[in-house]
């Protein structure tokens, strides 16, 4: 395994922020460490970087224990969700300024930064200053400054959340295609579900300090692990009695005109357009549940009588 951590912890105060954290991602891979504010996500982060330093635990990357090395010294590149850009320097000096450690000569290093600036879409902008830049651009520069190093792993905290949506959306599938090229291992953090599922081979879901589960984006949709990852991936009717805990996601329940065999009555009692989907909350003798159907088909109007079709399934 390329990249292997192993009973990460690290402590403050008398609060383990990250208890016993031990994963695995494979060469090229790209995971996804997934969690709510305080979960310990950018901790782990930070101390795979060398900007914290864990009570225990053991870090390997490509058959090397990396936690004894200075952040300097170590084959990683983070990016933060800052940028961390110098506001003073042009496009080209931010680009190679971690070069200059590395005895590299300014000629060359003009070079490999001009060549990683065409490679991430910043072809010609080696003379603009950073406020002259979109967060797009921005974001583009600080992946540059990081790949030009030729690092083994790479570090992104909250990569999107400085982004408008739509921008958002651009620089998932950019990020994608530049890790691709480079076939580099990337560890990236984020509280957003959908950026983790867009983007990701593997999902870590963090929750006070703790793994919940490690899966694939759609094994941890469909197959929750226990009440938290079920309560914080994704939405879904629960049902719980005293022996187990079953769900249904809201696409999962279908609407009928007519009743069917093994179909449940119900009636609408709110209905939520959302452009591409729309959301039912629907009432039924023993619960009230929530279906979403593509906007699409037909659409169903407050009050109307209908009759659903799902199966609940067995949290794991």
């Amino acid at each position: 395994m390329f990249l292997t951590v192993s009973g990460l912890t690290k402590i403050y105060g008398d609060k383990k922020v990250v208890d016993n954290v031990s994963f695995e991602a494979e060469k090229g891979s790209i995971t996804c460490i997934l969690g709510p504010s305080g979960s310990g996500k950018t901790t782990i982060l930070r101390c795979l970087g060398g900007f914290e330093n864990p009570e225990s635990g053991n870090v390997i990357i490509d058959n090397r224990e990396i936690l004894s090395l200075s952040p300097e010294e170590r084959p990683i590149s983070t990016v933060f969700q800052s940028y961390g850009l110098f506001p003073h320097k042009s496009v080209i000096e931010n680009t190679i300024y971690g070069l200059k450690f590395k005895k590299v000569t300014r000629k060359e290093a003009i070079k490999e930064g001009q060549e990683i600036l065409e490679i991430v879409g910043l072809k010609g902008y080696d003379n603009r200053r950073i406020n002259q830049l979109s967060g797009g651009e921005q974001q583009r520069v600080a992946l540059a400054r990081s790949l030009v190093v030729k690092p083994n792993l790479l570090l992104l905290d909250e990569p999107f959340s400085n982004l408008d949506a739509k921008l958002k959306l651009v620089m998932r599938e950019e990020i994608q295609k530049i890790q691709k090229t480079f076939n580099i291992t990337t560890i990236f953090v984020t509280h957003d579900q959908e950026d983790a599922f867009s983007v990701a081979d593997q999902i870590i879901l963090m929750n006070k300090g703790r793994i919940e589960q490690i899966s694939s984006p759609m094994d941890i949709y469909n197959y929750p692990k226990g009440e938290f990852p079920l309560q914080f991936i994704g939405r879904s009717n629960i049902k719980s009695t005293n022996e187990k805990v079953e769900f249904v996601r809201p696409e999962e329940i279908k609407l009928h005109d007519n009743p069917k065999e093994n179909t449940m009555e119900g009636i609408i009692e709110k209905r939520v357009f959302k452009g591409a989907i729309v959301e039912y909350h629907i009432s039924t003798k023993d619960a009230n549940l929530i279906a979403i159907e593509l906007s699409k088909d037909k659409v169903y109007n407050e009050g109307s009588i209908v009759y659903l079709e799902f199966e609940y399934k067995v949290i794991m």
